[in-house]
């Protein structure tokens, strides 16, 4: 808490001194599971931030950001744009959510399930909060944006998930249910 607590008001600190003072900006990150450590600013190398690096004045590192672009011009111009028509999601692993993919382009987002290849397709434009799916009233839109999300994954060589050997369905079963807590 204490490290996710102190990159908080670093970055509270560093926007509130590099603003002019008529336009004071005040930008809040909350990343779930990274200590102040574990940022590339602070020589990291596991974790990918290029946001945090720009912010932090540093240059990006092709070596490690394949594919991470920076996005701290939105945050600064509300004129800005993306130098690229698409943004892409790869999180082939579980923690808190199963392994999935997806694409952003312009108002629609394509949400690919790795565990069973599920698509859900949405317009955000319209649906902002992702209750529609649309991919079966407009297949031809969810092929369109699964082409360029496949492209893009063989592009920057991304690690698919690959099935365990020694997973048992029924583990869980055999190991009885959780005692509910207690204050």
């Amino acid at each position: 808490m204490m490290k996710k607590t102190f990159a908080l008001l670093w970055l509270f600190a560093a926007g509130f001194l590099s603003a002019a003072p008529q336009q004071p900006n005040i930008v809040f990150l909350l990343v779930d599971d990274l200590g102040w450590g574990d940022f590339g600013c602070y020589g990291a190398e596991f974790y990918e931030t290029p946001n945090i690096d720009k912010l932090a004045k540093l240059d990006l590192r092709p070596e490690q950001h394949k594919d991470g672009i920076s996005i701290v011009n939105l945050l600064k111009d509300p004129k800005a744009t993306l130098p690229r028509e698409s943004i892409y999601w790869h999180y082939p692993h579980y923690h808190r959510t199963k392994p999935y993919g997806a694409i952003r382009h312009g108002d629609w987002k394509l949400i690919e399930f790795f565990e069973n290849g599920n698509m859900e397709l949405f317009d955000l434009k319209s649906d902002p909060n992702e209750t529609k799916d649309l991919s079966k009233e407009n297949p031809e839109k969810a092929a369109e944006l699964f082409k360029q999300l496949v492209a893009w994954r063989k592009s920057v060589d991304a690690q698919m998930p690959t099935p365990n050997p020694n997973y048992d369905p029924n583990a869980s079963k055999k190991r009885g249910k959780r005692k509910p807590r207690t204050k």
